[in-house]
């Protein structure tokens, strides 16, 4: 079996925020903010055009 290559220079150990985006109405944010706390995840919501830039613009 080949060894896997690494994607990263950081060590292992480093301490990373990970951020992901995904557009949803406010119900479904509702739905799934008490279960994403139960699994240690801090979620928040920002309103389209009004706080966030939406999908348009992709994280470097």
């Amino acid at each position: 079996m080949a060894k896997k290559e690494k994607s990263t220079l950081l060590p292992d150990d480093t301490i990373v925020e990970v951020v992901m985006r995904k557009s949803m109405t406010m119900s479904e944010y509702e739905r799934i903010k008490n279960n994403s706390k139960s699994k240690g995840w801090n979620i928040q919501a920002f309103q389209e055009g009004v706080y966030s830039d939406g999908l348009g613009k992709s994280i470097e």
